[in-house]
């Protein structure tokens, strides 16, 4: 074999090496890139299921959160504080999953079922109007104008 022949030779190793090594580069972003949605898909969830089961583990704050949703004028000062504050939570999940979608960081069902639920939850309790319009300020655009249109 000549030297040219081992050269030649040398170089389609080296270009088999190359494409071998970017192969392998892209499985493992394929990967990594599912394994980084399945994350997103559980903070997701996680986030917007922890209000719920806070209500679960606890019947008296359930109880003043539907009393809160019929009517939260009803409230006292420490009640409307503790149905303000788990409406927080539940509106900053929503966010979460609001940003989360628009990124396509979580499956688009995830969103439209989370969306579903939301859009049907503010006209049936008419007690989160005043939640929204003493809290509307800490949520930033385009959340803000997304739920919004919802108390229209």
């Amino acid at each position: 074999m000549t030297l040219e022949q081992v050269y030649f030779v040398s170089q389609i190793m080296s270009a088999i090496g190359v494409l071998s090594s970017l192969i392998y580069l892209g499985l493992q972003i394929h990967n990594n890139t599912r394994e980084l949605r399945s994350q997103g898909y559980y903070n997701a969830m996680a986030l917007v299921q922890r209000p719920m089961e806070i209500l679960v583990e606890s019947e008296s704050l359930a109880r003043l959160i539907n009393e809160g949703y019929a009517s939260a004028e009803t409230l006292s000062g420490h009640d409307w504080e503790r149905f303000a504050y788990w409406n927080f939570l539940l509106f900053n999940g929503w966010e979460y999953l609001f940003y989360q979608a628009r990124e396509s960081a979580i499956p688009a069902n995830l969103w439209l079922g989370a969306e579903g639920y939301f859009k049907g939850l503010l006209p049936a309790k008419p007690g989160l109007a005043r939640f929204w319009s003493e809290y509307r300020a800490s949520f930033a655009e385009p959340f803000r104008s997304h739920v919004e249109g919802y108390f229209r």
